[in-house]
Order: structure tokens, then sequence, then C-alpha cells
């Protein structure tokens, strides 16, 4: 069924799930993040899509994410990585749903916390609801590092935007419309809850536990967080010259 945009309608409660996975040199965690959400989805009784998005991978990424293609699992295929957050925005690109969402494809997170945080979004009357990480399976650098980021972020934008790299985030296709984030790079997240906290959406946050990455190596290093910094600081500087409605 479709609505009057003719985007995908489910009759059911929670309506329909276009949930994005860019996946990076993922081919030891693709396969599992695909089928734990597939089972977790269907034990929901959810009407949804998958879009893996081999956010341009040089291993076996893109060959597992084609034979996972399915009626429930579409995919994208970028050919140069240009950020997490370009990966993103190409896989919602084609979305079909009412809601979106996005997840990482690192298997940090369990499947059924996409469950939590979709319900409560919808049974909330929320415009966008995501991961609050509770505990992180991180060495004493990577805690440090996030801390800090979200001290910053409320420092530096004048937003609470409690842990801004928490996933899965989901929200309603007109929350996401409505932001318009500009940037593909690692600031994607801060800067989609710095604008929807702007506009005045409704948002809250499901407690997560992130786990230690089962398989394969962190994409994360030092340039991050200072590509992160310089992001944050542009953004302050546009937001307080108007250029950000």
């Amino acid at each position: 069924m479709k609505n009057q945009t003719g985007l995908e309608k489910s009759n059911n409660k929670y309506g329909f799930l276009s949930l994005a996975i860019p996946f990076y040199n993922e081919e030891e965690n693709a396969e599992d993040c695909i089928k734990e959400r597939i089972k977790e989805f269907d034990k929901a009784g959810f009407k949804y899509e998958l879009i893996g998005v081999n956010n341009g991978s040089w291993d076996k990424t893109g060959e597992i994410l084609e034979r996972l293609k399915s009626s429930k699992v579409r995919i994208v295929t970028v050919k140069k990585n240009k950020g997490f957050g370009f990966g993103i925005k190409q896989g919602l690109k084609i979305a079909k749903g009412d809601y979106l969402g996005y997840d990482a494809g690192d298997n940090e997170v369990k499947a059924d916390a996409c469950v939590k945080i979709f319900k409560k979004l919808v049974d909330q009357d929320l415009d966008l609801c995501k991961g609050y990480r509770i505990s992180r399976g991180y060495n004493f650098w990577r805690r440090f590092e996030s801390k800090m980021y979200n001290i910053l972020s409320f420092i530096i934008l004048g937003y609470r935007l409690g842990d801004i790299n928490g996933y899965p985030k989901i929200m309603t296709r007109q929350c996401y419309n409505a932001i318009k984030a500009e940037h593909n790079d690692g600031f994607f997240d801060a800067e989609m809850l710095a604008i929807a906290t702007r506009k005045g959406f409704k948002i809250n946050h499901v407690e997560v536990h992130f786990l230690k990455r089962p398989k394969g190596k962190s994409k994360m290093n030092l340039r991050v967080p200072m590509e992160n910094f310089r992001a944050m600081l542009a953004f302050r500087l546009k937001s307080a010259s108007g250029r950000i409605k």
C-alpha cells in the first residue's frame, strides 16, 4: 500500500521503516548485522526494508551484501568512501518508508535496540529517537574521546544533544527532510541532532548497551575527532551568521 506521495505505507500500528546501514570494509560483520535485524524486525511484526550501503569497501563486503538482497534487503553501492554521513544519505535516497533510520554495521549494538527505539518513537509520538549508550565495550581512549566530544558539543553548539554518536537513530520522514544535513563525515550525527533540536522536534532516547566490536577493526583514528572539532566550529559560525535556519 502506498500513501499519496507514492511512498510505502503500512497498515500496522508502527508504519513502514526504512533503515540504512553503511558498511565500510565490514566483511566479517555485514551478514550477521543484516540477518540479526531481519530476525528481530520479523519477530516484532514490522513492515520494513533494510538498505545495506557498501560504502566504498575494497574487501568482500560488497559481495556479501549482494548475496543478501531480497524483498526486505536493498543494496546501494558507493564506489568511493566519502564519509559515514555520505553513505547514510545515499542509502536513504532510495528509502520507501514513512519512517527513516540508520545504524552502524559493526555489530557493536544488538539488533533488538532498533525494535525498542522504533516502538518508542511511534508510541510516544516523537520526531526522532536514538540509542543512548549506558555501557561501552571501548578502551579508555575511545570512552574519553566520546565524553569530550559530547561536552564540547554543548560548549560550542549550545545544545545538550545527549550521546551524539549513540545508535541506532530513527525519525519520521518529515523530520529527516526538514533537517537537510550537509555534512558527509563524522559530524553528520551532531549536525542532525543540533538542527533537529534547533527546529524544536521532539527527541528522546532508549538506553542501549554497546558491546566490544565482535569482528574486524574500528575505523576510528586521531584524525576523526579533529575533523569533527573543526566541523563543529564551522557549524557554530554558520549558525551564528543566520545561514542555518
